[in-house]
């Protein structure tokens, strides 16, 4: 990992986690003369590779940055692992702007399900396995009829948690097409190039808003289990840390749906937790009700306005979804103008830019300097792994000045 000590703790669909690493964690950070702990908790990935990957990115600056930080600071490392997904063609936290990869994202949109995305969700969803075939089946087939539109939607109700979603009981044909809308707001292609036929090429458009539908419920389903994870397995891991380790300070780090277990952690736990630093978190300003007082430092989150999955295509889910509340996500919008949370950009929290970090409460960080690569339709979203925020957990959590 390029961190030393580091630990992995994987939790399952129930929230349990691995015994053997979550004593390995404990015990260790007890017994390693740790002072910091800093627990990253990943978005949505395919598998646990992937989430390394996101880790060991992120933590490379580390070692750097803390030869400027506190002299008495000894600083532990843990990565958590839970079941998620992540569509194949969204990018990884490595990208680099390439037109093949943005090719083979719109391609992607276009073709339907590719194998190893199907493959991931019939994983993380295997008592639906029928009604996930079949949707897919008729993703790559497109038919123009409206009656296979209708069975692609009854198929989605089986599928998704709540049949009774505003995003399946409303007119087929328009929610199509709003998601289609949303997807090429992003700049991503909804039809190919060389379509012909103003209406065949309307159906096939509608086809690509359906796949969109999906998306969205896997990820509906997906950030309800985070929200399980969070509130009974990091909960319970964080209050056995504090029985155990007492002097030894937990800095919490969550990004996207990894905010969402992350804050429900923190609610649900009897120990506070010494910081949290949210990075393109996908939940809005109601979910950190009842967490800031269960922070002794602050509670920081970070956004950017290049983030095209939480901007675009976040609030359309959640409006479509029949949600109540403001749709706006923070790792998009920052925190509400009407909230008491301190602003800064993330160039006014370099050491250059001399201003004191506060010590506790809201601190809503514009990123948008360094999080702006990616491609449609996600955009920016996992574009993460910088130096710049690696600094930011240290100062939320008073190890770095």
């Amino acid at each position: 990992m390029g961190v030393d000590p580091y630990w992995t703790v994987t939790f399952d669909a129930e929230g349990s986690a691995d015994p053997e690493q979550r004593d390995r964690l404990i015990l260790g950070a007890a017994g390693a003369g740790i002072t910091d702990l800093i627990v990253f908790a990943h978005g949505w990935n395919n598998d646990l590779a992937t989430a390394v990957r996101v880790y060991r990115r992120f933590f490379t600056p580390f070692p750097a940055l803390l030869e400027r930080g506190r002299r008495d600071a000894v600083v532990g490392y843990a990565g958590v692992y839970w079941p998620s997904l992540r569509f194949t063609e969204e990018p990884l936290v490595d990208y680099r702007p390439s037109m093949l990869a943005e090719q083979a994202a719109n391609l992607a949109v276009q073709r339907g399900l590719d194998k190893d995305t199907l493959d991931g969700l019939l994983d993380l969803f295997p008592s639906r396995s029928k009604e996930l075939r079949r949707m897919a089946a008729l993703l790559r087939e497109r038919p123009a009829s409206s009656g296979r539109l209708t069975e692609f939607f009854e198929l989605a109700r089986r599928f998704a948690p709540d049949a009774r979603l505003a995003i399946l009981t409303g007119d087929v044909e328009r929610i199509c097409e709003e998601f289609a809308a949303a997807l090429e707001s992003t700049g991503a292609e909804t039809v190919p190039i060389a379509r012909e036929g103003a209406s065949d090429a309307a159906s096939f458009r509608r086809w690509s808003g359906a796949r969109e539908v999906l998306r969205q419920l896997a990820y509906y389903r997906i950030c309800r289990q985070a929200d399980l994870i969070g509130e009974i397995g990091l909960a319970e891991l964080l209050d056995q840390l504090a029985d155990v380790a007492p002097r030894v300070r937990v800095h919490l780090l969550g990004h996207g749906f990894g905010a969402r277990l992350t804050l429900s952690g923190v609610r649900a736990a009897g120990a506070f937790a010494a910081s949290v630093t949210l990075l393109q978190g996908a939940v809005t300003s109601d979910a950190l009700r009842g967490t800031r007082q269960r922070v002794n430092g602050p509670l920081v989150v970070c956004h950017s306005r290049y983030d095209d999955g939480l901007g675009t295509l976040y609030p359309l889910a959640w409006r479509t979804s029949g949600s109540t509340g403001s749709p706006a996500a923070v790792g998009y919008h920052g925190l509400p103008a009407g909230s008491d949370a301190v602003r800064r950009t993330l160039a006014e929290t370099s050491p250059s830019a001399g201003r004191d970090f506060p010590e506790s409460g809201l601190v809503s960080v514009d990123v948008s300097g360094v999080v702006r690569r990616g491609y449609p339709p996600m955009g920016a979203h996992m574009d993460i792994c910088h130096a710049g925020l690696a600094r930011l957990v240290l100062l939320a959590g008073r190890i770095a000045h």
